[in-house]
């Protein structure tokens, strides 16, 4: 338990934002195959959506079938932050297969508590039924991260890693801002995108590639 206090310690971090690299969410994912809310963290790192969201969304609001979920309410029962916070959210298959099994597992279980299940219609529940709170997830994420043996990062900061992901796919920033309900582009690259070193080498790459030179072209030649 001080271990992981001291790997979460605010003051003890390079950066208040910290954004995994790819292969960290990766190795995160992989390491909690079995956790009973998988998909509420595999839907927040690819998706970007903010917590208060994420354990708000309602079933009726979510449309496997068509790939995508409908962001209007929050956990504590009021609408986003702003007008641009009312958004329709694409799905990738990895989100909406782990959707799919966690709404089967989430169904099994209402069949057990029989008459104890509390229907809230969310998508994410505890046991019984009823609402996941916030603060809880945010220290279950620390807890599965540090296990993980992970850079420290916040809840938060995978909203962070959703924007850089798709910045690095070649998302333009106004599809990425209008993911994650920003009313300025300006903000979502100031604030949420990362350039990962990898994408930035190959850039760097590619625009070398423009400028032509006799030398390079004759070892071609060979």
């Amino acid at each position: 338990v001080e271990k992981q206090a001291m790997w979460a310690a605010r003051d003890l971090r390079p950066s208040p934002v910290m954004v995994w690299m790819p292969g960290h969410s990766g190795r995160f994912l992989d390491a909690i195959g079995g956790e009973r809310l998988y998909a509420l963290f595999a839907l927040v790192m690819f998706c970007g959506l903010r917590r208060d969201e994420v354990i708000g969304l309602a079933w009726a609001e979510a449309d496997l079938d068509h790939r995508s979920v409908l962001v209007r309410e929050t956990g504590g029962g009021d609408g986003p932050k702003s007008e641009h916070g009312f958004r329709v959210v694409p799905l990738p298959d990895v989100v909406i297969a782990a959707l799919r099994a966690w709404r089967k597992a989430q169904l099994a279980g209402r069949l057990a508590w029989g008459e104890a299940w509390t229907d809230t219609g969310r998508v994410f529940t505890r046991e019984d039924g009823t609402a996941v709170p916030g603060q809880w997830v945010s220290v279950r994420f620390e807890t599965l991260a540090y296990r993980a043996g992970l850079p420290p990062v916040r809840f938060h900061d995978l909203r962070h890693g959703a924007a850089s992901q798709l910045k690095a796919s070649g998302a333009d920033t106004k599809l990425i801002s209008a993911i994650l309900g920003h009313s300025r582009t300006s903000f979502t690259d100031a604030t949420y995108v990362t350039v990962f070193p990898d994408v930035a080498a190959a850039a760097m790459d590619q625009a070398a590639a423009v400028v032509g030179r006799a030398g390079i072209a004759k070892e071609r030649q060979r």
